[in-house]
């Protein structure tokens, strides 16, 4: 497919009205002092960056089953005081729900009294290798530089944090600096990820006093990182020959408008035509062979295109087009199915992906 053919297929779709639900945490110190990233005003461009996305907030005041039924990303912030700590109950309600496939974002602090609370929050984190430090580090501000390669730092040249706490990595857990003094970290356990950064006023919006917010550095790219790593792709693909799954991904999930956009599927049949249909949203639509349509409601927008290689698992391509340069705030899902004749139903398919342009 030519590169302005896919051009013109990305610039004709429209806004998205929320893929997912974000679960904020409006408990752990909106009591205390009011500063709750869930609610509070100098948080407006943190909750901003989920809704740009095309997902849709919800507060919650607990972490039960119920609560978190209708959660898809769940954010939890430090608590503050005792009172706000997570209960052994709660903890393990969370747990569940990362088991469940759900990811958690967890966004740390050493200021007010959380130290008093950082057991709790541990708890919390103990199963992915993540563990916050009892020491508050960096009061006056500090920037950290040197990070692997990872979607989560891709295009984040430094992080601005203060008052924060060193997290300690261990397996499954992944450590996401070069260096010591580790500040961000994640988890990709084989159910819902994990993500943690160690300071809640690095997303406070400018203008509030912090040493650095969230126009500091690559605050803002790595919130818009960590957004696209924890909500996409989502979806369960169908496996076709040699009981290969399709995987569909892209070169980012919040691409900004006007730059390029890359698009890969890999693990096809060899050689045969693939179909990659256009949605607005998540589904769950049971299909033929126990496969399952992951984006609706449909587009009438698709395109096919052979595959390259030869054989079960071998077939793939890579397609690449720059975004309209008037796209921003365009949020649309994606889906691709392979012709397969060695399954009964006759095509595998890949799980879906969501893209936010910025």
């Amino acid at each position: 497919m030519s590169r302005f053919a896919f051009v013109l297929v990305l610039s004709s779709l429209v806004p998205d009205a929320g893929a997912a639900v974000v679960g904020l945490d409006a408990r752990s110190v909106s009591n205390e002092i009011g500063w709750n990233p869930a609610t509070d005003t100098r948080y407006a461009g943190f909750r901003q960056a989920f809704t740009s996305a095309g997902h849709s907030l919800a507060t919650l005041s607990s972490f039960t089953p119920a609560t978190l039924s209708g959660v898809d990303l769940l954010v939890l912030f430090h608590p503050t005081v005792g009172a706000f700590a997570f209960s052994a109950q709660e903890a393990a309600d969370i747990q569940s729900f990362v088991t469940s496939g759900r990811p958690l974002f967890v966004v740390a602090d050493g200021g007010w009294n959380t130290t008093s609370t950082v057991a709790s929050l541990n708890a919390v984190l103990q199963p992915y290798g993540l563990t916050l430090g009892s020491s508050v580090l960096n009061g006056a501000g500090a920037t950290f530089q040197g990070f692997v390669s990872h979607p989560l730092t891709d295009g984040v040249a430094a992080v601005g944090l203060d008052y924060h706490r060193e997290i300690q990595v261990v397996a499954p857990g992944t450590d996401l600096q070069t260096g010591s003094n580790d500040v961000i970290a994640a988890a990709d356990p084989g159910a819902g990820r994990v993500v943690v950064i160690a300071d809640a006023t690095c997303f406070m919006d400018p203008g509030f006093g912090a040493d650095h917010d969230i126009t500091s550095v690559g605050n803002r790219k790595f919130l818009d990182n960590t957004i696209g790593w924890l909500l996409l792709p989502f979806g369960d693909g169908c496996p076709g020959a040699g009981g290969f799954v399709p995987k569909l991904t892209a070169t980012s999930y919040a691409p900004i408008a006007g730059t390029q956009l890359g698009l890969q599927l890999q693990r096809g049949l060899g050689g045969a035509p693939a179909t990659f249909f256009f949605g607005l949203g998540q589904s769950a639509i049971p299909m033929v062979g126990g496969c399952t349509l992951n984006i609706a409601p449909l587009l009438p927008i698709d395109f096919t295109v052979p595959l390259g290689g030869a054989g079960a698992g071998n077939g793939s391509i890579f397609l690449a087009g720059v975004l309209p340069s008037d796209m921003g705030g365009v949020t649309f899902s994606m889906q691709a199915f392979v012709v397969d004749a060695s399954v009964p139903h006759g095509f595998s398919n890949s799980n879906e992906i969501v893209v936010a342009v910025q």
